[in-house]
């Protein structure tokens, strides 16, 4: 079990097979908690703490397991594809997991000493908590064709709230709705202020989407300047070519190629970039690399018909 795998099995998580009952599944993150509880196991295994903590949230909301169970964690944090091929969607665990343990275990909790003492802040006096809550990061998957056209996402987060008699908190499930521009980058933030985490004693934090591009299988992003490579024979190398490119407005541009393909070889078409996500009337470039297919191997006519026409 590893914090930091791409993909989670959150079954393996807790020890469960798949058909694992709600009580099956409170009972195994009672148990692993209990055993990688940091001030019981150390710093050392809270990446396992954490793990526990959000295949115990996943597995038991009804939704989460559904979504896990018939398409896998990728599809649970980037969201279904739909027929155009765009993400909707999209889930990310928000929470502590140490405010997981505490709720589950109410006033039963076995370790209700370390949280009175503070140990995250090293007081012996009691714990202070900060004046506000630290923000929500989420990330916001894009594919290029969103970022190109700019588009509408939904993205459901989890954060905590004050109970109605304001001495506790409950989870809430909330789905915003952010517009992304055309040209938008890898690392924007899109900030919602005081709409993150919060408890009774703390100010509201802040919800932060952070937008990342999806890989593309045609093109890399480089800025606003899009890198593509063209796959020809050494014959079109030498003779030229005509490469056709689909291109992410949905258009496909035939561009011709009649000098010499030598090594290293780019052609930069102005404009047929990305948008400036500053002014998206203008774009960056296109920028054709290639990759040049040479023969296994050759025939004596064949050389010897190269060898008249180069030599």
């Amino acid at each position: 079990m590893s914090a930091h795998s791409k993909t989670k099995d959150y079954y393996a998580y807790l020890q469960i097979k798949r058909n694992a009952t709600i009580e099956e599944i409170k009972e195994a993150y009672r148990r692993m908690a209990l055993k990688y509880h940091p001030s019981k196991s150390g710093e050392g295994t809270k990446g396992f703490f954490d793990d526990v903590a959000e295949a115990y949230t996943v597995l038991s909301d009804e939704k989460l397991r559904s979504i896990f169970d018939q398409h896998g964690q990728l599809t649970l944090k980037l969201g279904a594809l739909d027929n155009q091929g765009n993400r909707l969607g999209g889930w990310t665990f928000t929470l502590d997991p140490e405010d997981v343990f505490n709720e589950f275990f109410g006033n039963n909790n076995p370790y209700a000493d370390y949280y009175n003492k503070g140990p995250k802040l090293g007081f012996d006096t009691g714990f202070q908590k900060p004046e506000k809550e630290e923000p929500i990061f989420v990330n916001l998957y894009c594919s290029l064709e969103e970022l190109y056209e700019g588009c509408t996402k939904k993205s459901a987060i989890t954060r905590r709230v004050v109970t109605e008699d304001k001495k506790g908190t409950n989870i809430e499930e909330v789905v915003k709705t952010l517009e992304i521009g055309k040209g938008w980058k890898q690392g924007t933030k899109i900030t919602f202020r005081k709409e993150g985490n919060t408890s009774p004693d703390t100010e509201t934090g802040d919800l932060v989407f952070i937008l990342k591009d999806l890989p593309h299988p045609v093109f890399e992003r480089k800025g606003s300047n899009l890198l593509f490579t063209a796959k020809i024979t050494l014959a079109q190398a030498l003779t030229g070519c005509i490469v056709d490119i689909a291109m992410l407005d949905g258009k496909t541009r035939s561009v011709t190629i009649e000098q010499v393909v030598k090594p290293g070889y780019t052609l930069r078409i102005p404009g047929k970039g990305m948008p400036k996500a500053k002014d998206p009337t203008r774009y960056g470039d296109l920028i054709i690399g290639f990759s040049v297919e040479y023969p296994d191997s050759l025939n004596e006519k064949q050389k010897s018909a190269i060898r008249q026409t180069l030599c």
